[in-house]
């Protein structure tokens, strides 16, 4: 009888679910496989992330949309004043910072997909 490296399964039921599950490992795409995929995924997020920062700098101006929990108590009469430049430092600040990030999210992705081995079948 050969030995096996499991535990019998009435002693570790679990891992015999788990080996079925990553029966996978190992296994990759050829090519770019999902990596356009998460490219997009993440640069819709970093205009989210984006539009959330502008609402708050109050650089898009949205009508009853105030970012002071204390303005939410109660709805404006008129709409708000223009953006104040002094944010405006601040906003290209974290833009250009989440850019820089996206930057290189993207440009590791493209790496890691340039230089994996490829399957030798």
């Amino acid at each position: 009888m050969p030995l096996s490296k499991f535990q019998p399964k009435r002693i570790a039921p679990i891992q015999y679910l788990l080996r079925q599950l990553n029966s996978d490992a190992g296994l990759v795409v050829p090519g770019w496989g999902t990596a356009p995929l998460m490219a997009a995924l993440i640069l819709l997020f970093f205009f989210f992330l984006l539009m959330i920062l502008q609402i708050f700098n109050e650089t898009i101006l949205l009508d009853a949309v105030k970012p002071d929990w204390a303005a939410l108590a109660t709805v404006p009469v008129e709409p708000p004043p223009p953006a104040n430049q002094n944010y405006v430092s601040t906003a290209i600040g974290v833009f250009l910072g989440l850019l820089a990030f996206t930057v290189a999210c993207i440009a590791f992705i493209a790496y890691g997909a340039r230089t994996y081995p490829t399957d030798k079948a």
